[in-house]
């Protein structure tokens, strides 16, 4: 299957509101040194009030999945499957049973991964087959620009003294994203929330050690006695392209070089609706 594509059974009695991806998708890069700092530093006391979101809500949907597996095992409630493009929801399966939507996620990955389209005669067929209701949900043009600005790479001054082996994006990343919202994936998820607070904490302390020493690298770069690094960022992946003498040339260097790094693809047309919803 495509990794632009995903099918998902939606086990909680709504989707949730609050979520990490919210802030990790509108994580400040590092792009221009002590601006991006305090960017970051804005954007990490919003980090704790999120948690304690997503803690809380997580709590009171998981109090309320019994009762909503029971409900839906007396046929008083249906089960949905979300289909989603880079994360974004692109549509959404109603059908009346676990079966059926267990089967109607396998067959339409298995579909996809065939190189099927999600809105064409064949996935038509499998909704069909499965008597499932479709509804396509148009993806918003502020959500395909957060998927452009995480897909694309992006070029920045390395201010530090070293390229950090810690940061507190890539803590994020330790998150599993590919898990469901069933019981088994909550089990799951659990020693990767244990590492994700270790991760955390190594990185605020190689942080701290940094900052220690900004001023006087910092110095020693504007004197032309150090480089600065021009480097791209792509995908967790950092590759020094020039080591640049002088400030001035540093910032048109990073500039020129960061025209043309953005991706451009185009949004996904809505798909046609294979059975809408009544």
């Amino acid at each position: 299957m495509s990794d632009s594509w995903s099918v998902r059974v939606r086990w909680l009695p709504w989707r949730r509101l609050a979520r990490l991806g919210i802030a990790g998708d509108r994580w400040p890069r590092m792009v221009e040194g002590p601006l991006s700092v305090l960017a970051r530093t804005l954007w990490f006391v919003l980090l704790p009030p999120l948690l304690l979101a997503c803690l809380l809500e997580l709590l009171v949907l998981w109090a309320l999945l019994p009762f909503v597996l029971v409900g839906r095992a007396l046929g008083l409630g249906s089960w949905w499957v979300d289909l989603r493009n880079h994360g974004c929801r692109a549509g959404t399966f109603r059908v009346a049973g676990a079966r059926s939507a267990r089967s109607l996620r396998r067959a339409l990955a298995a579909h996809l991964r065939r190189g099927g389209a999600p809105g064409d005669d064949g996935a038509a067929r499998l909704v069909a087959a499965e008597g499932a209701e479709f509804a396509s949900v148009e993806i918003s043009a502020r959500d395909w620009e957060l998927v452009l600005r995480r897909l694309s790479p992006h070029a920045r001054r390395r201010w530090f003294l070293w390229r950090r082996r810690l940061s507190i994006a890539d803590s994020l990343d330790v998150l599993p994203g590919g898990l469901g919202d069933d019981p088994v994936s909550a089990i799951i998820a659990i020693p990767f929330v244990l590492l994700f607070v270790l991760c955390l904490g190594g990185a605020v302390l190689e942080l701290v050690v940094q900052a220690a020493i900004l001023p006087v690298v910092v110095l020693l770069r504007l004197v032309r006695a150090l480089a600065w690094p021009i480097e791209v960022v792509h995908r967790g992946t950092v590759e020094t392209r020039q080591q640049v003498h002088g400030f001035l040339p540093s910032v048109r260097a990073r500039r020129q070089l960061a025209e043309g790094l953005r991706l451009n693809r185009r949004r996904p047309e809505q798909l046609r609706q294979l059975a809408p919803l009544r």
